[in-house]
C-alpha cells in the first residue's frame, strides 16, 4: 500500500523474543488480538530505536485454530489440526483499534 502510494519504504525486522510476550499475555488471560498488538508495538519500538527520526510501522498477526494460537512455525498440534481438520474454525488475530 505504501509503495503504491509512492512512499519510499525500508523493511527492518526486529529481533524480539516473541514467545516471551505471547506467554505473558496468555498467562494474564489476554486474547490473541492483544498479543498481536503488543508484539506489533514491541517490534515498532525496537526498530524505531535503530532508525531514529524515521516513521516506524509495526505489525503482527497470530493464527487461531480451534482456540489454539500458533506462530510463524506453529505448534505441532496446530499443524496436525490444520492438516486433519477440513473445514475448521480459524481466524487471524490482528491488533484492533
Amino acid at each position: 500500500m505504501l509503495i503504491d502510494a509512492g512512499l519510499p519504504i525500508m523493511v527492518a525486522p526486529s529481533d524480539i523474543d516473541e514467545s516471551v510476550i505471547k506467554q505473558r499475555v496468555r498467562s494474564e488471560g489476554g486474547s490473541a488480538s492483544q498479543a498481536a498488538a503488543e508484539l506489533a508495538e514491541a517490534k515498532a519500538a525496537t526498530v524505531s530505536h535503530a532508525h531514529p527520526g524515521q516513521i516506524t510501522v509495526g505489525a503482527d498477526q497470530i493464527l487461531v485454530l480451534e482456540d489454539e494460537q500458533g506462530g510463524k512455525s506453529g505448534s505441532t498440534s496446530l499443524k496436525t489440526g490444520v492438516r486433519r481438520t477440513r473445514p475448521c474454525k480459524h481466524s487471524a488475530a490482528r491488533p484492533t483499534g
